[in-house]
């Protein structure tokens, strides 16, 4: 009896909060990226006007505060062969400047896309660092074991 009273008694805490811990409001789950994306209507013939028209016509519609903020560009700019070498060969199409580079500033724009920056090691510093330790204890000494 004792037993069955602390066994219920330690899963009472755990039962409670996964009965009662239903999302009361389904409006604050986050969205994954949504967007347009060109390719399945336009295909290749994609230019600056029909951008910044897509990207009014999101912003005008609602589509943004719906949580549409991505504007995904397929410019079609592939090229299918080769040189003799395998090395990739430079597309006859691509304009010397690509001119969405720079939205002009009279074009509402979507807010960037920020990512978290993950810190790397410095390469050079790391055999510097090992030194380091090294330098802390000069009388270390190799030991063998049997």
């Amino acid at each position: 009896m004792h037993t069955t009273i602390s066994l219920l008694s330690a899963l009472i805490p755990i039962i409670i909060p996964v009965s009662l811990g239903s999302i009361s409001s389904p409006n604050l789950l986050p969205t994954p990226p949504m967007g347009f994306n060109n390719w399945a209507r336009f295909m290749c013939d994609l230019n600056e006007t029909l951008f910044l028209g897509t990207a009014s016509a999101m912003i005008s519609t609602g589509l943004r505060r719906a949580g549409y903020n991505r504007l995904n560009l397929d410019d079609c700019w592939m090229a299918y062969d080769r040189a003799p070498d395998s090395s990739p060969i430079e597309h006859d199409q691509i304009p010397p400047r690509h001119p969405m580079a720079r939205p002009p500033p009279r074009v509402p724009r979507l807010p960037p896309r920020h990512l978290p920056r993950r810190r790397k090691p410095h390469l050079r510093r790391v055999p510097r660092l090992i030194r380091a330790r090294g330098a802390r204890r000069p009388n270390l000494r190799c030991i063998k074991s049997g």
